[in-house]
């Protein structure tokens, strides 16, 4: 191991901020985020925490992420207008991610030169960036206002006023991507179920490729995995048919409930009024910022493999590089890249310590093994994200590979679930998440198949394992998962 690791490792306490599979591109331009200069530049917070950045997990120096959470705490108190000012620069960033990607999508880069190839990708890395910083400084802004919540709901019941709240009044200002694609499946299956158009018909062929233009990327996410397939929608749709009508006019009245209890809610003082909607907005932007940024990425793939192409590395090599490593290969000073890209698929780790240095290692020796205590848990603790209770066996899922193992009706359990899980969500029982406040993509998901949802338990993935049979129970704000055997 290399003798840095344990000098860093030693100064610092680090603590689980996210679980996020990305690799090693992803991670090279959020580390260049997420320096002092950069939070400063885009987010016009004078912040920094220490971090440590792994394929799978998201880690911070515990002091640093303590003492900025309550800086931004006593910061939004005196001014909350900084909730809103930080909502505008986070879509201003995406925005212009997005409208870059969405220009260039349709070019031939075949036909550009090495130079001009080098600028454009610059030039998206660079948008890239700008994005970086809000991953953290929005995540702890949307935690404030989660606690605000309660904390204001339970002010109020002290006060002898009743109150019926649950994490899933709170839906986002618009409608997500996922929510959306949902209702679009159920669609199609209705125009089915209603005999106006069948299968194969030139009419359902046009509807499906218009879905799929739409919505394929959802189960792409950080450069991993496939865009749907028009055989994924059409079984999809055959799993559905027979209550998609019924499913729609469902999805309609829920969502009517959820707005009328919300507002009911809201009707109690100015102060919940306020700090819901400001939840309402967050739960859409936190979601809408991943999803703006994994959408460019599709779009913009062509680019990477002509890239791959005039560098002769593979795409499953080139995402295992940095971007500086990739414009090297494109100057054409020669490494072995596939050799380091074997190296990084073992362990990688990368370190933004002292508000700007940047540390990179990896290689399974540089793997820094803590001391790992194990407990026995029979009852799991959380917050409620969807109501309901259910029984079933345990799978650990924490990445879209391990879904192959899932069979219908199982409790997922994950450190967080991601985009690129969709397809296996849509059939299991129940969800648990270690992580995860009012506008995760637990929260979400769970929300829109009504399947129960246990988040925030902090170490669920951890002390189940695959087989065991729980009863998840949310029936609250608060729920809880019981080890049956």
């Amino acid at each position: 191991m290399d003798s840095k690791i344990i000098e860093i490792e030693e100064a610092y306490q680090w603590a689980k901020f996210s679980s996020k599979t990305s690799p090693p591109i992803w991670q090279s331009w959020t580390v260049k985020g997420v320096t002092r200069e950069s939070i400063e530049k885009y987010t016009g917070m004078d912040t920094f925490m220490n971090l440590k950045i792994e394929e799978q997990e998201y880690r911070v120096n515990g002091s640093d992420l303590v003492k900025i959470t309550e800086e931004l705490r006593v910061l939004t108190k005196n001014d909350p207008n900084i909730f809103h000012e930080a909502q505008k620069k986070c879509k201003k960033v995406c925005d212009d991610f997005y409208n870059f990607c969405r220009e260039n999508t349709t070019s031939d880069f075949s036909i550009l030169n090495t130079v001009e190839i080098k600028v454009l990708f610059n030039a998206y890395i660079d948008k890239l960036i700008a994005t970086a910083p809000f991953r953290q400084y929005m995540y702890i802004l949307g935690q404030i206002i989660s606690d605000r919540v309660l904390e204001e709901i339970d002010r109020v019941k002290t006060e002898g006023i009743p109150v019926d709240f649950e994490y899933g009044y709170i839906t986002p200002v618009k409608e997500l991507p996922f929510a959306a694609m949902q209702k679009s499946i159920l669609s199609i299956g209705a125009k089915l179920e209603n005999k106006d158009y069948y299968f194969d018909s030139p009419e359902v062929n046009a509807i499906i490729d218009e879905h799929l233009e739409k919505y394929c990327w959802i189960t792409t996410h950080r450069y991993y995995g496939e865009p749907i397939t028009r055989k994924q929608v059409v079984e999809s749709v055959k799993e559905k048919l027979g209550g998609c009508s019924k499913r729609l006019e469902e999805l309609s009245k829920e969502s009517l409930e959820r707005k009328i209890a919300l507002e009911k809610v809201k009707s109690i003082n100015s102060t919940l009024k306020d700090i819901l909607t400001l939840a309402q907005e967050y739960a859409y932007l936190l979601t809408y910022r991943i999803d703006i940024v994994n959408e460019g990425i599709f779009m913009l793939k062509g680019l990477l493999i002509e890239i791959c192409q005039r560098i002769g590395v593979s795409y499953k090599d080139i995402i295992y590089l940095t971007y500086d490593e990739i414009l090297t290969l494109l100057d054409r000073k020669v490494f072995d890249a596939v050799k380091l890209a074997s190296l990084r698929n073992e362990y990688f780790v990368f370190y933004v310590l002292n508000n700007s240095d940047i540390f990179a290692f990896e290689g399974i020796k540089n793997k820094f093994e803590a001391e790992q205590k194990h407990h026995k848990f029979d009852v799991i603790k959380g917050k409620v994200a969807q109501r309901g209770r259910v029984r079933g066996a345990v799978k650990i899922i924490n990445r879209a590979e391990e879904l192959d193992k899932l069979e219908e009706g199982d409790i997922i359990v994950s450190s967080m679930t991601m985009p690129e899980m969709v397809l296996g969500l849509m059939k299991c029982g129940g969800i648990i998440t270690d992580e995860g406040g009012i506008a995760c993509h637990a929260a979400q998901i769970s929300r829109e198949l009504k399947i129960p949802c246990l988040i925030g338990t902090e170490n669920a993935s951890k002390v189940l394992h695959d087989g065991d049979v729980v009863e998840l129970i949310a029936e609250s704000i608060n729920g809880q998962a019981v080890l049956l055997y």
